[in-house]
């Protein structure tokens, strides 16, 4: 006999088995969604019912084959005693049966933008530190001002016929940069995966969620990260283990010029922004950006809406009109570059982050150098993207049905130069 081969629509099959329709259809579920299997029996929901006397005997007299009276009168007792059972079920009672209309899979309700890890160049390294050298001066030989790479100050450069000029020295520093560790545990049961299954991979998404919370954590760090720190994040209360991030290297003890840190700036201007844009220019940066909290954002929109600015409101022929604008650049003073304005929601109100992509030279300003993280043991099966390593780690004695597992990163933030930043604070909103 061919085995019987069901519609498109749903069927029955000869051995009464239901065949699912493609789409969200449960192969327990028959053609309209309603079950073709033996129904479950409602009499225990209707326990509150009394029955009579009469219909007592009649129901004992059907369990025992005995068909004493009148059957008529029995099915009419029966019918009866439906009716009421019908009525007595509602959506108020406990333990209603009803489908419950569960997507799958879970909703993230929280923004997962990361600009300043996106827009840092990720290198990989080696050894417990990054160390580099910078030339602060190819000998200069002019008196410190505007111009920077003055040296020693002012040197003779012009000689006579017979004489020579003074030696101009070139002038290093060296900067180094440890890596630290960067991670968070996560766990889930084995009953947990095994009763999740039905709506997500419950592992996988544990890891997914584990490395997008990760680089959270490491974009707040590459803001606001602080060596000198022990409370969490930065450290255990005893200890620090982070690196320094923006805020903190922007700083005369880190070599940024003093006039380059303005602090208590008061009502943001465009003066301001102007001259310490131009303070940059001077060291030489390129590739110019901004990185404001929100707040500081909104305060160039009233600039740029302000009385006497040449944008107010936008306004087409019949009369409608736009109300408001979206400041997304800012025009150097001095070069006339586009300077990329960057909303972080980890910058903190109030301050002002100025930083260029690359040096005069055409190299990076800023680094994330990884250690890449190799040769794991082969009971920690891990995979690595980035840097960032997901590892499994093995299940204890007192807890075998729990399944643990890390993710984590090493690596350290590195400012090649801090000449080529500046930070204005205590900025208040206009």
């Amino acid at each position: 006999m061919s085995p019987h081969i069901p519609s498109m629509h749903g069927d029955l099959a000869h051995d009464g088995q239901t065949f699912a329709r493609a789409g969200f259809m449960n192969p327990g579920l028959g053609p309209g969604g309603l079950s073709v299997g033996p129904s479950m029996p409602v009499f225990n929901r209707g326990a509150q019912i009394q029955l009579t006397d009469d219909q007592k005997n009649a129901m004992a007299s059907i369990q025992r084959g005995e068909m004493v009276g009148d059957v008529s009168q029995i099915l009419m007792h029966l019918g009866q005693t439906m009716d009421q059972l019908q009525r007595g079920i509602t959506s108020s009672m406990t333990a209603f049966p009803k489908r419950e209309n569960l997507e799958a899979p879970a909703r993230v309700l929280f923004p997962l933008d990361t600009p300043v890890r996106n827009k840092l160049a990720r290198k990989p390294g080696s050894g417990t530190a990054s160390a580099w050298k910078q030339l602060t001066s190819m000998g200069g030989g002019w008196a410190a001002g505007d111009q920077g790479g003055e040296g020693p100050g002012a040197l003779q450069a012009f000689y006579s016929e017979s004489g020579a000029p003074v030696e101009h020295t070139s002038v290093y520093a060296d900067k180094s940069s440890g890596y630290k560790l960067l991670g968070a545990f996560g766990k889930v049961t084995g009953f947990a995966a095994a009763a999740g299954a039905n709506f997500q991979a419950q592992v996988a998404t544990e890891k997914t969620n584990a490395i997008r919370n990760l680089m959270l954590n490491e974009e707040n760090a590459l803001i606001n990260g602080n060596s000198a720190t022990i409370a969490a994040p930065w450290g255990d209360g005893v200890t620090s283990f982070a690196f320094d991030g923006l805020n903190v290297l922007t700083s005369v003890a880190n070599g940024t010029p003093a006039a380059q840190i303005q602090a208590a700036v008061g009502a943001l201007t465009q003066t301001h922004i102007d001259n310490q844009l131009t303070r940059l220019w001077k060291q030489g940066a390129t590739n110019l950006w901004m990185l404001m909290n929100a707040i500081e954002i909104q305060s160039l929109v009233h600039l740029a809406e302000a009385a006497g600015s040449l944008i107010r409101i936008q306004a087409t022929s019949n009369g409608e009109s736009v109300l408001g604008v979206k400041v997304t650049g800012y025009v150097h003073p001095i070069s006339g570059e586009l300077v990329d304005i960057m909303p972080s929601r980890f910058q903190t109100a109030g301050t002002i982050l100025y930083g260029s992509d690359t040096l005069p030279d055409g190299s990076n300003t800023l680094e994330v150098e990884v250690l890449p993280q190799v040769e794991l043991p082969e009971l920690a099966p891990h995979e690595m993207v980035q840097g960032y390593v997901a590892k499994e780690l093995a299940p204890t004695l007192t807890a075998p049905d729990v399944y643990p597992f890390m993710v984590s990163v090493y690596e350290t933030l590195k400012m090649i130069s801090a000449l080529h930043f500046a930070k204005s604070s205590g900025v208040t909103a206009v």
